[in-house]
Order: C-alpha cells, then sequence, then structure tokens
C-alpha cells in the first residue's frame, strides 16, 4: 500500500498566496475602473491623462493583463509608443472605450451602479429564443428577473438561474448594474462570458437589455420599472 505525504503547511501556504494575489487584483480592477470614470468626469480625454493611465498599467502587470483592463492597455499603447499629443480620432476612441468600460453615465446621476457595454458583441447577433439557453446579469429596466425570465421562457428559451453552461447560447446584461456583482460595472458572469467567447470559443453571445427587448415579438407587452436581482 503506497501512501502519499505532503507539507501541509506548505499547501496552506500556497492556498493563502493565491487568495491574496486574487484579492489584489479584484482590488486592481477596482482602483482601474475609478481612475477611468475620473478620466471621463470632464467629458474630454488629455495626452498626460493616457500617458499616466499606461504608467498606472506598466506598474500592475497582474491587472493590466486581466479583462476588462487588458481591452484598455492594448488600445492606448500604440498611442503612447508614437510619443505624440492625442489626436482627436485617437480621444474619440478612447471616450467611447472608457465608456462601454464603465457603463452609461446617466445610471450614475440616479446613484445607481451602471452596466459595462465593453463585452456585447459587435455587431448584435440575431436572437433565437425557440430553443435556446440564456443567462441572466444585472438589473432590468423592462422588469425583475422573474419577469424577464418568464418573458424569455414563453418564447421557448430556457433562463439558467444560476452560473453560466459551456452550452449556454445568450448572456443577457440588464441595463443597471447589481450590487452583488464583484466589481462595480460587471461580475463573475460577465467575466465567465468573455472567457467563453474570446477563450474557448464556445459560440456564447454576450447582449444588452435593449438589445433582448428588439429581439422580442411585437405582441410582446412590458412592465415598467422593475429591477432585478
Amino acid at each position: 500500500m503506497y501512501h502519499t505525504f505532503f507539507d501541509e503547511n506548505a499547501l496552506g501556504l500556497e492556498n493563502t498566496t493565491l487568495y491574496n494575489k486574487s484579492r489584489l487584483q479584484e482590488r486592481g480592477i477596482d482602483e482601474f475602473i475609478g481612475i477611468c470614470k475620473g478620466i471621463l468626469f470632464d467629458g474630454t480625454i488629455a495626452s498626460a491623462e493616457v500617458i499616466n493611465l499606461a504608467k498606472w498599467l506598466n506598474a500592475n502587470p497582474e491587472v493590466a493583463d486581466h479583462w476588462p483592463c487588458s481591452v484598455v492597455r492594448d488600445a492606448i499603447q500604440p498611442i503612447v509608443a508614437a510619443n505624440k499629443n492625442l489626436m482627436p480620432d485617437d480621444e474619440h476612441r478612447l471616450l467611447i472605450l472608457l465608456t462601454d468600460l464603465t457603463g452609461n453615465p446617466e445610471a450614475f446621476q440616479h446613484g445607481q451602479n451602471a452596466s459595462t457595454q465593453l463585452p456585447l458583441c459587435d455587431p448584435p447577433p440575431s436572437v433565437i429564443f425557440d430553443g435556446t439557453i440564456f443567462v441572466l446579469t444585472g438589473n432590468f429596466k423592462i422588469g425583475n428577473r422573474t419577469y424577464v425570465t418568464e418573458l424569455i421562457q414563453s418564447l421557448g428559451g430556457l433562463v439558467l438561474s444560476k452560473d453560466i453552461r459551456l452550452d449556454t447560447d445568450f448572456l443577457v446584461i440588464g441595463n443597471v448594474g447589481s450590487s452583488a456583482w464583484k466589481h462595480s460595472t460587471h461580475g463573475r458572469k460577465i467575466e465567465r462570458a468573455v472567457e467563453l467567447r474570446d477563450v474557448r470559443k464556445t459560440g456564447i453571445h454576450i447582449i444588452s437589455e435593449d438589445h433582448l427587448i428588439t429581439a422580442l415579438p411585437p405582441f410582446s407587452s412590458y412592465k415598467k420599472g422593475g429591477m432585478g436581482e
């Protein structure tokens, strides 16, 4: 009979190290999102702000390599490398990118978090309901989570109540953020969906509440003003 021996103290130290690294990464992503919101506060982006953002990402590689920070890093690297003042076209693209990352600024005015628009499929895909698997995240303005679930199910779709599966077809992001999200603009489901779509190529689509609404048959009616879980 064979026995496997391991150092329990070493295993505990390894788990603690991984936990601390994850916590630092989460805090870094929150700090990054806060920096981006600050840059957008006056509705413009200056060259110095782009340079400082690039310096922050270079100083925090464990965050810069993680979505959504990696998307911004890849966008600003060529601009910084060119070592010139920010051109109007570059500023316009960055304004759109950072706004997509932080969500619709109108939500902030009502004391609510905005949902990120960054991972949405572009162009938006056709939405088929019958026999299709959906996952919901965030809060929905057309109704609470139960209402949206029942609406999709009435059209033949299946809505998963928990995590995303490999065979999930659509992740639908509500227009308003959720207090349960890990970060102010997004949570684990969105991160998982981005991984499945961009890395594992499972075919999952990430769409907004607005796009879901446009795909609904004209005879559907909506309950206004509800908030999801």
